[in-house]
């Protein structure tokens, strides 16, 4: 699983990419029923955004699996790319002024995170992509 270290407040805590992804596809759900509920924004977006979001933690799931390096790229790369897409909607959204920006700000700033983390993530295993299985372990 990719695990990584980031400080918080002075101490380092590790983060599991496969949860926070998850746990982000959960929490734009949430804000998509309280959306849809209160009719704040098209159905369409609603829609775009839920996928999107949706999209990054499953990609990221299954890039757990993958077949070769080459296929973890990809599977990594689409998942950014639905990061982005996320990204886009979650501005949209609190940009338009249907919801408090103070209510959105938070999980938009996850969508951007996420976008770099993942940009990093694909840039780490590309730079490996000529190392042999031995070298990746010194």
């Amino acid at each position: 699983m990719a695990k990584s270290k980031i400080k918080d407040d002075g101490e380092e805590r590790k983060f599991d990419i496969v949860e926070r992804t998850f746990a982000f596809g959960e929490r734009v759900a949430r804000l998509c029923i309280f959306l849809k509920q209160g009719k704040l924004a098209s159905s369409n977006r609603i829609n775009q955004l839920e996928r999107a979001a949706d999209a990054v933690g499953a990609l990221v799931e299954e890039a757990q699996g993958a077949e070769s390096r080459k296929d973890f790229v990809h599977k990594i790369s689409v998942a950014h790319k639905e990061a982005r897409e996320s990204h886009h909607w979650l501005r949209k959204i609190m940009r338009s002024g249907a919801i408090a920006p103070e209510r959105i700000e938070a999980l938009t700033d996850e969508a951007r995170q996420l976008k770099l983390i993942l940009a990093a993530i694909i840039n780490s295993a590309r730079q490996n992509d000529g190392k042999r299985p031995s070298d990746e372990e010194e």
